[in-house]
């Protein structure tokens, strides 16, 4: 069993595989010019990527270098900031965390993704003997090759998603400023009939993933103080494209990397939904279930059951066609209970729902940038164990009038315009938060204004 925290971040250290999204550098100085140079270079082409990570600490066949004093202001977040002042534009905030493993304390620096325009070099590295720029050279895109390597854009295909990206960024503003009309029935929605269908469909994911979790959670019988196995909360979405397109299987465990390197860019707090973790007891698998299908269906599941090494349960599963779906305990049995709540009592944090409420909505609309004519997502999400349940909060900061659930289960199922999505993702929250909420409290008015005022803390500084 390991008792090691169980993160993004501890896993991305733990077991690094460098790709488009992630890089690995040794202990460059980062007092030194060309190595400055350099590291513009690779900060330039991971947010032309769309974001990922540069560690610090790794030998170029991926193991570990020896440790180092001083890291915390040798590679600080002032440091990089510096490099990105110098060398790129338009600007962009990384956030550096550092991470231990094995008595050796990494530098990871998290690299946002460009905007609705990409990152340029604005100044060459410095000149070698014969003249040329060392690490980076003005006026020059730079892109994330599958090798992967950090290398200018020449090519046709090197700007094909370069430029889907920009548009996508683009089309976030413009579809945030007509999405009040679209929700409001100006554009025609899907017929009833299709709904059902749809509706049916994502029900049967949904159920066939909540009978394998509650299987594995008897099958490993771990104790708790509050029995998981009747308490969780399930979150589940999918996506429908017009033209029923899938992520080739071969490419799917790379999406859902993508995938969660977009969601961070809303929701960061160290724990991601849907994270595929690659420590060998834990990892994604490829699997069928005779439920979903009839059989015939290939997806990605991740349990976090059957190790046993966390309180954390998670077990999720995603589809090549978009369906997802995700089960875990809740965040509230886990922690110390507030001491509004007496001993062996059970509570429900609002702020908590909402994040995780807003972590799903996110992610499916970055899975759904990569289908090509989406319509409408479906969501259906299920708390179970809410009787005698109370609300109050683990943040000392806030108050929550304490309100005790008569009911023990809540379904809510909605079915969203995906411009709705892109362009109103407090509402949407707000849609499928609200019913539940309303079991505790039925006076409180669950606005978008209030979603929205939370929303800023979901990021958590150093995550």
């Amino acid at each position: 069993m390991n008792s090691r925290p169980l993160t993004d971040l501890q896993d991305l250290i733990e077991r690094p595989v460098e790709s488009e999204g992630l890089e690995l550098k040794s202990w460059v100085d980062l007092n030194d010019p060309p190595a400055r140079a350099g590291i513009a270079r690779h900060l330039a082409a991971i947010a032309n990527f769309g974001g990922g990570y540069l560690i610090f600490g790794f030998n170029d066949d991926t193991t570990r270098c020896a440790s180092v004093s001083n890291v915390r202001n040798l590679y600080s977040q002032d440091v990089i900031a510096g490099i990105v002042d110098r060398y790129l534009q338009p600007k962009f905030q990384c956030e550096v965390i550092f991470e231990s493993y094995e008595d050796t304390e990494h530098p990871v620096v998290w690299i946002p993704a460009h905007g609705e325009t990409p990152v340029i070099s604005k100044a060459c590295g410095p000149h070698d003997a014969r003249g040329q720029p060392q690490g980076i050279r003005s006026g020059t895109i730079y892109i994330r090759t599958p090798k992967p390597e950090s290398v200018p854009a020449t090519t046709p295909e090197h700007f094909t998603k370069l430029i889907q990206r920009c548009v996508l960024a683009r089309r976030d503003e413009l579809v945030g400023m007509f999405s009040a009309i679209v929700s409001s029935g100006t554009t025609p929605s899907p017929s009833q009939l299709g709904r059902n269908i749809e509706r049916e469909r994502l029900s049967e994911w949904h159920n066939a993933t909540q009978k394998a979790f509650i299987e594995e959670m008897k099958k490993a019988g771990h104790p708790h103080r509050i029995p998981a196995i009747e308490n969780f909360v399930q979150l589940s979405y999918l996506i429908k494209d017009k033209k029923e397109a899938r992520i080739p299987v071969h490419e799917l465990l790379k999406a859902i990397e993508k995938i969660n390197r977009a969601v961070r860019d809303t929701v960061r707090y160290g724990w991601s939904m849907f994270y595929p973790f690659t420590r060998p007891e834990i990892q994604s698998r490829f699997m069928t279930d005779a439920s979903v299908d009839n059989g015939e269906t290939d997806f990605v599941q991740t349990s976090l059951i059957e190790n046993g090494e966390s309180d954390h349960l998670d077990f999720w599963r995603i589809s090549p066609d978009g369906r997802a779906s995700l089960i875990r305990n809740y965040h509230e049995d886990r922690f110390t209970r507030p001491k509004e709540i007496a001993g062996g009592g059970k509570w429900f944090d609002p702020w908590l729902q909402i994040r995780d409420i807003t972590e799903l909505v996110r992610h499916a609309r970055a899975y759904a940038e990569e289908l090509p004519e989406v319509e409408e997502i479906c969501f259906e999400i299920e708390w179970k164990g809410l009787r005698s349940r109370t609300t109050a909060t683990a943040n000392s900061e806030r108050y929550i009038r304490p309100y005790v659930s008569q009911a023990d289960q809540r379904v809510v199922f909605i079915s969203v315009p995906y411009a709705e999505v892109i362009g109103d993702l407090p509402g949407v929250v707000s849609k499928l938060y609200a019913p539940v909420h309303r079991l505790f409290d039925p006076h409180f008015n669950v606005s978008i204004q209030w979603i929205s005022h939370l929303m800023p803390d979901f990021i958590v500084p150093g995550l």
